[in-house]
């Protein structure tokens, strides 16, 4: 007779969505302060700033997204 293995065991769905909002705030962060260096560095006003901004929220959305997908299977 076989024996069945244990499932593995999932983590949280709670601790995962928590750790996704900060990832998210992190990246979006990031690209922000990256885009008013530029901002300095090349003398535009907030035109880097906006576009980084941009760039980060949907690379956060877009590692969010991989990450609700992953839980899903």
């Amino acid at each position: 007779m076989k024996k069945k293995l244990p499932l593995k065991k999932q983590p949280n769905p709670y601790i995962i969505f928590a750790v996704n909002t900060f990832q998210m705030g992190i990246t979006v962060f990031v690209f922000v302060q990256l885009g008013i260096y530029l901002d300095n560095q090349f003398g535009f006003e907030k035109t880097l700033r906006i576009v980084f901004a941009l760039i980060g929220f949907l690379l956060g959305f877009l590692l969010c997204y991989k990450t609700i997908k992953r839980i899903n299977k």
